[in-house]
């Protein structure tokens, strides 16, 4: 029998509060919870599920972000997607696209296209190298 410890990530749910730009007021209100409740959350309360559902939907990110799984199961998933034997695009977790999701989609899609043309550079600069060390031999 396999057992799977799950913990839940404070710092995902600080990072994904910032990005969303909302104020905590604005979220507790959009959840139907205080905001002494987010408050209690972030400082390392034991929430209920439904009520990190509620903010998770408020902010746009699925609740699956907000956990964190024992290191050897990640370890194992990310294996198996870079050996190929899945075909993982888009966001960790499928992330609903909203405004916030959108816009960072685009900024990694420049940094995508920025990483590319670093990699030509640095292939032309290898292929430089090589024919330098070529000739002086």
């Amino acid at each position: 029998m396999y057992f799977i410890s799950i913990y839940m990530n404070y710092i995902a749910l600080k990072e994904a509060i910032k990005r969303s730009g909302l104020q905590r007021k604005e979220i507790a209100e959009s959840s139907n919870i205080t905001p002494k409740t987010i408050d209690n959350i972030l400082a390392g309360g034991d929430p209920k599920v439904s009520t990190l559902e509620a903010i998770a939907n408020v902010i746009g990110i699925k609740i699956g972000m907000l956990f964190d799984e024992d290191v050897e199961i990640r370890q194992a998933q990310r294996d198996y997607v870079e050996k190929g034997k899945i075909d993982h695009r888009g966001t960790e977790y499928n992330a609903p696209m909203t405004f916030q999701n959108a816009e960072l989609e685009q900024k990694n899609s420049e940094l995508e296209r920025e990483n590319a043309e670093l990699n030509r550079k640095l292939i032309a600069a290898q292929e430089r190298i090589i024919k330098l060390m070529e000739r002086d031999s």
